[in-house]
């Protein structure tokens, strides 16, 4: 408490903006400008009219969409992230894109979403005085505080460079976060990559993998079940498609892959936390229903 009381001091002390009208966002730097201020990306900001406030994301802050969930009904917003990071919230079409949003307005009013289309893009701040809808502010805040696991996407294949599953999934384990490529598999969180499956898989189906192994995983069998089938899935350091032809006769709904041997690793770790144990990198995997 002390500390957040001090915020005020601490923000006139580092000179930040005290308004923002126009904004600049620029890619190739991963930058946003305003008000002769230059911050990274991804940015939260708190607008009120006799000051601004940035909230940056880092290795020890919340994320951005957590820290947007303590605001209050009527707390001016803008909020630059990925795109499928708010689309679950007001954009579902963007929920597949990794490109960089601009969200903005009041959790307890109206949000805009707009999608960042060009190299050096320009926006303004439009915050509306509107009627504030507790309803609205509470489903906005449980949906921010949705854990990345538990979102659901519409989606015929599992996308594993954005956060969440398709809406076939029920639960899933054994897979890190999501990174600008894919997913690793984590040995650290399940010894095997799991995907159960709300209805049983077809009878007879194609498992069409996107993917790459880790270290000594390369070259090594992989074991891919379903029910009491078991087919092989060999990988290289490089991503490639792989097509694995199952029946399933016992209307099995679980997909498991067994990755041979994890390896313990910092490499594109977040800082400060313990080693992660990968396998095989994922990129995308899609069940394709066969005829007969």
């Amino acid at each position: 408490e002390k500390t957040l009381a001090w915020k005020p001091d601490i923000i006139r002390l580092w000179k930040f903006p005290k308004e923002m009208k126009e904004f600049t966002i620029d890619q190739q730097k991963n930058m946003i400008a305003f008000s002769g201020s230059h911050f990274r990306l991804p940015l939260l900001l708190r607008v009120s009219d006799k000051r601004v406030e940035p909230l940056p994301e880092s290795e020890y802050s919340a994320p951005l969409r957590f820290q947007l969930a303590d605001f209050a009904p009527r707390d001016n917003f803008v909020w630059v992230d990925r795109c499928y990071k708010m689309a679950q919230l007001w954009a579902p079409e963007l929920a597949l894109s990794t490109d960089w949003c601009v969200s903005q307005g009041q959790l307890g009013g109206q949000q805009i979403v707009q999608h960042v289309d060009k190299t050096t893009w320009k926006g303004k701040t439009a915050f509306k005085d509107t009627v504030i809808d507790m309803a609205r502010y509470k489903g906005n805040v449980d949906t921010l505080k949705i854990v990345d696991n538990d979102i659901r996407y519409k989606a015929d294949s599992f996308i594993f460079n954005v956060a969440g599953a398709p809406e076939e999934v029920k639960q899933f384990s054994g897979i890190s976060r999501p990174e600008s490529w894919g997913r690793w598999s984590n040995a650290q969180l399940g010894d095997e990559v799991k995907i159960e499956y709300k209805h049983p898989l077809p009878k007879k189906f194609d498992l069409v993998i996107t993917a790459k192994a880790y270290g000594n995983n390369a070259s090594r069998p992989i074991p891919v079940r379903v029910g009491n089938e078991e087919q092989t899935l060999v990988l290289g350091n490089e991503v490639t498609t792989t097509t694995l032809h199952f029946d399933n006769p016992t209307d099995a709904d679980t997909l498991v892959i067994v990755p041979p041997e994890p390896v313990s690793t910092n490499e594109g770790n977040i800082l400060g936390h313990s080693p992660r144990k990968l396998g095989i990198g994922m990129v995308e995997i899609k069940v394709v229903e066969r005829e007969g």
